[in-house]
């Protein structure tokens, strides 16, 4: 059916800040309509509060598309659907792109996960799942098995999640399908994790007081700093590698334990461009690359060195030739008393002179690098001998 394209609006459980819409996909859609005189199909469901508005399923992209060509209607498929259809549905007809797409399958995972979790804390015990939950969310409990195959009880199942205040891959996957495979989603939930994780880390080194203990010291406890992810080096990593999912997984897990902060992550990132997927070699190279940091190598050091020698020497020799002057200044400045000399003249003794002035200029120059300017200006020192 036809639906004005002013009554359409966002899936409610689409984060638009962790996953807004693709410019590209947008262009690409506009000139798909402009080939074609026509939309494709966009999914909606009717709005369960607004009369006459509908809430968009699937096909943001689309809807953009249309409202920046100034299209009012398009063709629309209707359907009902409740509020476990809509996360379930967004996650199933983007199934197969969000493979390309990393940031995308751990949007949708997440979405699953923060949706199955409102749902379930509705009820306290698996007899209130069983007698006041839906079909399809007590479903979700039944004929799941563990690796081995074998059957899980549904109320340890639901247990499970109370304890651990989280549905975990087991009732995802039972959420979304085979489509969606185990490990994938194992693997996305890793990453969902760590990035949890650390948001909820202090961003700054805390320590803690201990009680004063009799005849003792004082204890001091040092809370861990975080090092959370640098969406640089993230999005670096979801444009580089081919096994997106994999990849980030890894680079969390070696920046966490070799202790490479949010600054220096895009750096390892750029070094992690030939090393594949595998995560020794992630860790390994983590460790390598921090070692790096904190320790310079051999050869920054001692060039470092010698510059420092370098400048160490012309100081001794600077002081050697102002020795060296003052001494003929005073053996020169005695034969001409002697002599009676009271001017000289003449263009070598303009040429000395200009040379003085120069060397004069320059020393002045050189003093301000001293702390003590005043003293070696000619300052009396006061203090006792």
């Amino acid at each position: 059916m036809k639906i004005k394209v002013k009554d359409l609006e966002p899936n409610p459980f689409r984060n638009f800040k962790r996953l807004p819409l693709n410019e590209e996909d947008i262009e690409f859609l506009t000139g798909s309509i402009n080939d074609n005189k026509y939309g494709e199909n966009i999914n909606v469901r009717p709005h369960p509060t607004k009369s006459g508005k509908y809430q968009i399923v699937d096909g943001h992209h689309r809807v953009e598309a249309l409202r920046r060509m100034g299209i009012e209607e398009a063709v629309i498929v209707v359907q009902d659907r409740d509020d476990y259809g809509m996360v379930k549905a967004q996650a199933d007809y983007n199934c197969e792109s969000s493979r390309e797409r990393a940031q995308e399958t751990i949007e949708y995972i997440r979405q699953a996960r923060d949706f199955l979790n409102t749902e379930l804390a509705k009820y306290k015990t698996w007899k209130d799942v069983r007698i006041q939950a839906t079909a399809k969310l007590r479903g979700l409990f039944i004929g799941c098995t563990n690796t081995r195959g074998n059957p899980i009880d549904p109320q340890q199942i639901f247990d499970g999640i109370k304890s651990q205040n989280t549905v975990g891959e087991i009732t995802i996957h039972k959420f979304l399908g085979k489509r969606w495979g185990e490990s994938r989603i194992r693997q996305t939930l890793e990453i969902i994790r760590a990035e949890d994780a650390a948001k909820s880390l202090p961003n700054k080194k805390e320590e803690k007081k201990g009680e004063n203990i009799p005849g003792g010291e004082e204890k001091k406890e040092e809370k861990r700093k975080a090092w959370p992810l640098d969406e640089k080096a993230k999005n670096f990593l979801l444009k580089e590698v081919s096994n997106k999912t994999s990849a980030l997984n890894y680079f969390v897990g070696a920046c966490t334990k070799a202790k490479i902060e949010s600054k220096n992550q895009l750096a390892f990132a750029k070094v992690l461009d030939n090393e594949g997927t595998d995560q020794k070699k992630y860790v390994k190279r983590a460790h390598t690359f921090q070692f790096d940091l904190e320790n310079p190598k051999k050869e920054e050091k001692e060039k470092e060195k010698s510059i420092y020698e370098e400048i160490a020497e012309k100081i001794e020799a600077v002081e050697k030739a102002c020795k060296d002057l003052r001494e003929n200044i005073v053996v020169l400045m005695t034969d001409l008393k002697k002599a009676d000399v009271q001017q000289l003249s003449g263009l070598k003794s303009v040429v000395v002179q200009a040379g003085i002035f120069a060397l004069g200029k320059d020393l002045q120059k050189f003093l301000g690098f001293f702390s003590n300017q005043k003293q070696i200006t000619g300052k009396e020192d006061t203090q006792d001998d």
